[in-house]
C-alpha cells in the first residue's frame, strides 16, 4: 500500500512532477542530455560526519570515519546526478560545527538533509545500520552520532529552535523507506530506523535523517566500507529509497 505523508505541497508537488518525469525516462534511468536544467532539479544535501581533527570512530585496520564518511558522500553523489541537484557541506578534510553544518543545508535549499556516519564500539563484533530520524520525545541515539556530539539535549545552542519539528512525519516516512531499500542489500546486514532527539537534526529546515553505515570497530565492516564496489551499491540502495519517497510521500491533493 503506498504511503501517504501530509508535507508542504508547493515545493514537493513541483518535486514530485520532476522527479516522476526523470524516472519515466528510459525505464527508470535518466541521461545528462535528458535531464531538466540544474536550477529545475531537487537539491539534496549530503552531510559528511567529522572531519579535520575531529577524526571520528577508528577502525582495526587503522581507517577514520572522517574518511569513510567523505568517501560514501562521494558515491552516493555520483549516483544521485543528474536526477538531483547534490550539495556536500564539506568536500575535504576539515571540520564543521554543528551550527555551520545545519546553517549551510538550509541555506541551500535543500528539499532532503542526509548526513552519514559510522560507529565505533568496544564490541568489535557489532555490526548493522542505522537511520535516525528528529524526535524529542525517544531516547538516545547510537554510538555513531554520540561520538559527534550530536545527541545533545536538544534546543541548547542550535540558531533554529526545533524547527525539525514540523518535518517529523515526513523525516520519519524519509527513515523508514531508506531503511526498507537498504535491507534489500543484504551485504549490509541487519538495518534498523529510529527516532532520537538530535542536536543537529533539529536545526535542519527540510526532511532529514542521519544514517550510521555500520561500525569501523568491526573488521568485516571496516572491510566493506573500504570497498569502492560496496559503497556504490549500498549508494544505489539509498537512490532507490529517495526516488521512492518522492514518489510515495507526496501530498499532492
Amino acid at each position: 500500500m503506498m504511503r501517504r505523508v501530509a508535507v508542504p505541497i508547493g515545493r514537493y508537488f513541483i518535486t514530485g512532477l520532476i522527479v516522476l518525469g526523470l524516472l519515466s525516462i528510459n525505464g527508470g534511468g535518466s541521461s545528462a542530455a535528458e535531464a531538466p536544467d540544474a536550477s529545475e532539479r531537487p537539491i539534496i544535501i549530503i552531510d559528511p560526519g567529522h572531519g579535520g581533527h575531529d577524526t571520528g570512530a577508528q577502525g582495526p585496520g587503522g581507517s577514520l570515519e572522517k574518511n569513510i564518511t567523505l568517501k560514501f558522500a562521494g558515491a552516493l553523489q555520483e549516483i544521485l546526478q543528474p536526477a538531483y541537484q547534490v550539495q556536500l557541506t564539506r568536500t575535504g578534510d576539515y571540520g564543521m560545527s554543528l551550527k555551520k553544518r545545519a546553517s549551510k543545508a538550509n541555506h541551500q535549499g535543500g528539499m532532503l538533509f542526509i548526513s552519514i556516519h559510522s560507529g565505533g564500539f568496544m564490541r568489535a563484533g557489532l555490526a548493522g545500520w542505522s537511520v535516525y530520524y528528529f524526535n524529542p520525545n525517544d531516547g538516545g541515539a547510537g554510538s555513531a552520532v554520540s561520538n559527534d556530539g550530536l545527541d545533545r539535549p536538544a534546543g541548547r545552542s542550535m540558531n533554529w529552535r526545533r524547527v525539525q519539528a514540523k518535518f517529523t512525519q515526513t523525516s520519519q516516512a524519509l527513515a523508514q523507506t531508506i531503511t526498507d531499500h537498504l535491507r534489500r542489500f543484504s551485504d549490509i546486514g541487519r538495518v534498523q530506523s529510529a527516532g532520537t532527539p538530535l542536536l543537529l537534526l533539529e536545526g535542519i529546515n527540510m526532511p532529514a535523517v542521519i544514517i550510521e553505515t555500520g561500525y569501523l570497530s568491526n573488521p568485516s565492516c571496516e572491510g566493506r566500507l573500504n570497498d569502492s564496489d560496496f559503497l556504490a551499491a549500498a549508494a544505489q540502495c539509498l537512490r532507490d529509497g529517495i526516488d521512492a519517497f518522492f514518489q510515495e510521500n507526496l501530498n499532492l491533493e
